[in-house]
């Protein structure tokens, strides 16, 4: 049941990359739309809300299944959720203070929000290369 449950909480990261690097191409198909990119923008970052409370919740069942306390690698994990809520939180601060008639706001945005998604990507990947 453990493994079953790890398997859930791996495969909840996975469509989490997934989605942060479909999130990258939003930018740049709607380079000269800002309308849709508002839009698009702020579909992923409710898919991303929703993906990250499952990413907590099945590794919070896993933790209490598996009678493990608080290790490192539960605390690194746990700050490193904060910190991808924080980014999801800026992204949308960002969005709220865009404004569409200006063109430089538009790029600056455009540049702010990639540069969130890599850095959620760059947080991710060193769990996912440590465990698997």
């Amino acid at each position: 049941m453990i493994a079953q449950m790890i398997g859930y909480h791996a495969m909840t990261i996975y469509l989490y990359i997934f989605v942060l690097l479909a999130s990258l191409a939003i930018p740049l198909v709607w380079i000269e739309k800002p309308f849709k990119l508002i839009r698009g923008s702020r579909i992923v970052t409710l898919v991303n809300y929703t993906l990250l409370a499952m990413i907590a919740f099945d590794g919070l069942v896993v933790m209490v299944l598996s009678s493990r306390g608080w290790s490192i690698n539960m605390i690194l994990m746990v700050a490193a959720l904060v910190v991808l809520i924080a980014g999801e939180i800026l992204k949308g601060y960002k969005l709220k203070r865009f404004v569409l008639s200006q063109t430089r706001d538009f790029k600056a945005y455009q540049g702010r929000y990639m540069a969130i998604v890599v850095a959620q990507l760059l947080i991710i990947l060193p769990f996912i290369l440590i465990y698997n």
